[in-house]
């Protein structure tokens, strides 16, 4: 079994960290009882998530997409 590869860069990994954590911390600035505490808590996840991790699964996806059907892609 391969491990899998990094697909998230350095900056991107910072990047993706620095703006998950803002959204975490605006989402407690709010006021409490607001619907986009939950909100930005939930969205919060993902770029946080994948810069942990250094793997976006939505890359993976469009990176299968590419190998697998690039002689049908009109585009290379």
């Amino acid at each position: 079994m391969q491990a899998i590869k990094p697909l998230i860069g350095g900056m991107e990994r910072i990047s993706r960290c620095f703006l998950g954590g803002l959204m975490v911390v605006v989402a407690f600035v709010l006021p409490a009882g607001t619907e986009w505490f939950a909100r930005l808590l939930l969205l919060a996840t993902y770029p946080l998530l994948t810069a942990l991790t250094a793997w976006d699964p939505v890359y993976s996806l469009f990176r299968f997409i590419r190998e697998r059907f690039s002689e049908y892609l009109f585009f290379h």
